[in-house]
């Protein structure tokens, strides 16, 4: 049965790897389980050809999460443009039940951040910062970025 499992997590993970429309995915990992005030997470990446991409904010944490949502400071940087936004992304919903996909006591959430941009060829940088607890939150394993390509372009 676990060997079962294994391979199906296994194929799982080779055919989320061969998404064609995915032109960047990257993760900051917190080993200790926090993730302190300070430390802002910074994804850099380039993008070839102009066009429209959506950008997703992953997450994986773990279920001793203490608060019903994650308050984020996000920042994307390109070479003639900026943007900042605050991002709150439920982490329980209304009955206290944990939001994401959960396999143990790990839980996965995805948040599309923007849909259908345009993004010019040239490179860019994303920020993120933790903006809910004073010194740092705890229970936060990964905080990751994905860029996709719009499959339909006019």
């Amino acid at each position: 049965m676990k060997k079962l499992i294994f391979i199906a997590l296994s194929l799982a993970f080779v055919l989320y790897a061969c998404d064609s429309s995915n032109v960047y995915k990257d993760n900051k990992t917190f080993s200790d389980l926090v993730w302190k005030k300070q430390d802002k997470a910074v994804f850099d990446f380039t993008i070839e050809k102009e066009g429209k991409y959506d950008i997703f904010l992953d997450c994986r944490y773990i279920e001793d999460y203490p608060y019903n949502i994650m308050n984020l400071n996000y920042n994307i940087k390109s070479e003639n443009q900026e943007n900042n936004k605050n991002l709150i992304i439920a982490i329980k919903d209304k009955d206290g039940y944990y939001i994401g996909e959960q396999m143990g006591n790990m839980i996965d959430i995805s948040r599309k951040v923007t849909k259908d941009t345009l993004l010019p060829a040239g490179k860019y940088t994303i920020s993120i910062e933790e903006n809910v607890s004073p010194k740092a939150l705890a229970f936060v394993m990964e905080i990751g970025v994905r860029v996709n390509t719009v499959e339909k372009q006019e």
